[in-house]
């Protein structure tokens, strides 16, 4: 019987500041003055987006364990078994190929809620407070990100680079969201989520923080690291 952590890893961006540092230090005398000044509000704005990421990674944590539940998966029998507070429930998973054995994918474990709603009452008072923490610091996290998609086309030669998972939560989710957006969030295996209920079909579904943010230092670090 296996138990299956829900809780989200926090991405490393480590690599990609050094590889920022290291990029501007070799250019400084190539680049602009604006250029190294706009280089300067990039370092410290990849560093905020660092302190973020880290507390968003243990709010979302936070918020999963108070849900007080376990997850487990029995191999033998293929079953998967959900007990919350003290009651246990089974079910069978049925095998589309019986060859292929089951693997259930972290990204299965996410919660939402809408944030518009009066506070439910059952509530705990932490968990409502971490809940708002959470909102706030995620739509400044992704305002930030953005801002720094905007840096990296300043300071280099990348003028019509953009992330496109960054661009589309900051665009279409917390500044521009259509009418079928409900004020909503969520937080899982993946991290917190933007707008993860709506009406309709949404104009951009929110995959969640740890794969934006991973698409992002990937996309960073290949432009810093060739040294474009």
């Amino acid at each position: 019987m296996a138990i299956i952590n829900p809780h989200a890893r926090t991405p490393k961006i480590g690599s990609l500041l050094k590889a920022v540092s290291k990029y501007f230090e070799s250019k400084a005398s190539s680049l602009a003055a604006t250029q190294n000044e706009a280089g300067a509000e990039l370092k410290r704005r990849l560093r905020r987006l660092e302190n973020d990421c880290n507390r968003l990674i243990k709010i979302n944590n936070l918020l999963l364990d108070s849900q007080a539940a376990e997850l487990s998966f029995d191999e033998s029998s293929d079953s998967l078994f959900f007990t919350y507070k003290g009651e246990s429930v089974s079910m069978k998973l049925k095998l589309a190929d019986p060859s292929v054995p089951i693997s259930i994918p972290g990204s299965a474990f996410t919660s939402g809620y809408p944030a518009g709603a009066s506070k439910n009452e059952k509530d705990e008072s932490d968990t409502e407070e971490l809940k708002m923490v959470m909102e706030q610091l995620l739509e400044h996290y992704y305002s930030n990100a953005f801002r720094i998609t905007k840096l990296v086309q300043q300071t280099t030669n990348q003028r019509k680079y953009h992330c496109m998972p960054i661009t589309m939560v900051r665009n279409k989710l917390v500044e521009h969201p259509n009418s079928g957006s409900l004020y909503s969030f969520g937080y899982g295996s993946n991290g917190p989520l933007v707008k993860p209920m709506h009406h309709g079909t949404n104009e951009w579904t929110d995959a969640g923080l740890v794969p934006n943010t991973i698409e992002l230092i990937t996309s960073l670090n290949g432009v810093f690291e060739n040294g474009t």
